[in-house]
């Protein structure tokens, strides 16, 4: 799910997929990403505020890279620190460490 510089020293194109990693788990996470965003309200607030800022805005389908691969930090950070759910956290108002602490 990370962008690739398309650039050299005098020409800058626009940023892509790389295509690097496995594509089922990018497929996967492409498909959960649907479904998420319907209940997830982090992730849809996430999706809205990139689809509709001033600087920088994403269109639909960018926007939806982005959630997929936050979606993924997600589980990784679920699984390798084996914390529970804080929608706090994951929305960035909160660190890991201040909500284990509380």
């Amino acid at each position: 799910m990370s962008p690739a510089r398309n650039e050299s020293a005098s020409f800058r194109g626009k940023t892509a997929i790389s295509r690097r990693g496995r594509p089922n788990l990018r497929l996967a996470a492409w498909r959960a990403t649907w479904a998420v965003l319907r209940h997830c309200d982090v992730l849809a607030a996430k999706h809205a505020a990139l689809t509709s800022r001033e600087e920088n805005r994403l269109n639909d389908a960018q926007a939806r890279v982005a959630c997929a691969a936050s979606l993924l930090r997600w589980i990784y950070s679920l699984i390798v620190h084996g914390a529970g759910w804080d929608p706090r956290v994951a929305a960035g108002e909160l660190s890991r460490r201040h909500a284990m602490a509380a």
